[in-house]
């Protein structure tokens, strides 16, 4: 017999795309029983019909309302706003004016507003008041109760995070709290929306910019690519997409373009830049390789190089050692003491690389580094945040010193990999992608970018090979190699998105 309460939970993760895990799934159960305690409903099956109902969906606003709790503050990852100030609104202002027309955004998933008043002060320093006046900003968010707060436009200090004097200009005082001047208020249009639904407003076309940050990792994968891929198609020619650090792995790369800016990176929307990927010129000979099927049965620390392929990188017969990501460094860690202010600085700058506050995690990374060599775990951690930051020079120095430590590592070559990518060399970020997986089958970032990179040059047999290596990967390989070179996406969503890629399940065991 099929559980009323199931029936529910499902109704709403189908209507709203959001993937629920088994702790959101047991809260939404306490949520509904609760909500049915307040309305005197002791059938779940009426409660539902209540759900359904369409011509009053006061009730369904209820429940998701409890379900999503927007987590935003002004100028949140500043980053992205120097690079919109600095490269993105200039262009966006001289289309428009070389048009005749409104520029128009869209900040898609709103919360209580703070993005979208945001975007209306950046633009307001900008422009004249006369071009200002004519702005188009929308602001959508699925959460009703949300954009009820956003449309007031009244905050408390939280949403300021401690630095609400430096913005005070643009707000009337209202006790302890904040209300955004009315010139802010009056060019944002704030709608409920639900980016998982089919159809988009059509007001919501030919945007010069999107922001789209933080929120498509809460949706189901399934959903993700279809969501993605509305949302690019309301940009308009050469218009802006801003994503959150940690979703960049999951963006549609044969149609948007990378734009690194700020020591940030963004996206544009256009033609892809190449047919296939054999348009691309190298001497590279590891391209031509077949990708393999992997097994996992107990991999030897010891493995013979006889592939007559590899001879340039390795002597014939030559052993490979290969050693554990926790290992790397050749001394007998067990003879040295382990420093505990070294290790608190690695895992505090980890924790904020995870967190996407790049700029904090470099200072502390580039501190703890000074004056001292850094172990392997070390410099890649500096090289990631160096690279999501758009510092490719950066970014270059660190897989080189990790690679000059160690010329057989793999997490070198995976950093390698994706600078290389970075720098729009896929050939080269193809064969450094190899190199790793050959020096360690168990490591899932280089397959995963593999994935990527054949996706993107439409090699679907390639690409699903690549993410199919990936999910036998994933539970074999170290935790803190995945926060590494995955930042905020946990395994759990890493899983997904492999599932998702591979399309066809019964390739998955």
């Amino acid at each position: 017999m099929v559980d009323p309460l199931k029936e529910i939970i499902k109704f709403i993760k189908d209507e709203t795309g959001l993937h629920l895990d088994a702790d959101a799934s047991q809260k939404l159960s306490k949520t509904i029983l609760r909500r049915m305690n307040a309305l005197g409903i002791n059938s779940s099956i009426i409660y539902l019909n209540l759900l359904q109902n369409r011509a009053d969906n006061t009730e369904y606003q209820k429940i998701i309302a409890n379900l999503t709790v927007g987590e935003t503050y002004f100028f949140r990852n500043i980053d992205h706003w120097k690079a919109f100030r600095a490269y993105v609104l200039p262009r966006v202002i001289k289309n428009a004016d070389a048009q005749k027309r409104s520029p128009r955004l869209w900040s898609a998933a709103c919360a209580s507003g703070e993005e979208a008043y945001t975007l209306s002060i950046c633009i307001k320093e900008a422009a004249s008041c006369n071009f200002f006046n004519g702005i188009d900003i929308y602001a959508s968010d699925i959460n009703y109760q949300s954009i009820e707060k956003a449309r007031k436009g009244i905050f408390d200090s939280h949403s300021f995070r401690g630095k609400e004097e430096k913005y005070e200009k643009y707000f009337e005082k209202i006790k302890k709290r904040y209300k955004i001047k009315k010139e802010f208020r009056r060019a944002i249009s704030f709608m409920e929306l639900n980016l998982a639904q089919e159809i988009y407003p059509p007001e919501l076309k030919n945007m010069d910019v999107i922001f789209c940050r933080n929120v498509l990792m809460y949706f189901c994968p399934e959903r993700v690519q279809a969501i993605l891929k509305r949302i690019v198609n309301c940009l308009g020619k050469d218009g802006f997409l801003f994503l959150g650090h940690a979703e960049g792995n999951i963006a549609p790369v044969d149609l948007l373009k990378r734009i690194g800016h700020s020591n940030t990176f963004f996206y544009q929307y256009g033609e892809k830049i190449y047919s296939s990927i054999d348009n691309i010129k190298t001497n590279n000979h590891f391209v031509g390789l077949p990708i393999p099927a992997i097994s996992l049965a107990t991999s030897p620390k010891k493995i013979k190089i006889l592939e007559k392929n590899q001879q340039d990188s390795t002597p014939d017969g030559q052993e490979m050692i290969l050693t554990d990501f926790d290992i790397k460094d050749t001394k007998d860690k067990s003879k040295v003491p382990v420093d505990k202010e070294k290790s608190d600085a690695f895992n505090h700058a980890l924790d904020l690389y995870c967190m996407e506050t790049y700029d904090k995690a470099l200072k502390i990374m580039t501190k703890h580094l000074e004056g001292q060599d850094g172990s392997m775990k070390e410099i890649i951690l500096a090289g990631m945040i160096n690279l999501n930051m758009s510092r490719f020079v950066d970014a270059r120095l660190c897989y080189k010193k990790v690679l000059g430590k160690s010329d057989i590592s793999p997490e070198g070559y995976c950093l390698k990999a994706m600078v290389k990518e970075a720098d729009s060399d896929f050939k080269g970020a193809i064969q450094a992608s190899l190199k790793a997986i050959f020096l360690d089958k168990h490591f899932f970032a280089p397959h995963f970018k593999l994935g990527q990179i054949y996706q993107k040059f439409g090699d679907i047999q390639k690409s699903r090979q690549a993410f199919l290596n990936g999910l036998k990967t994933l539970d074999k390989d170290n935790d803190e190699r995945i926060r590494l070179f995955f930042g905020i996406l946990p395994k759990q969503k890493l899983n997904q998105l492999c599932r998702k890629k591979c399309r066809n399940k019964k390739q998955i065991s």
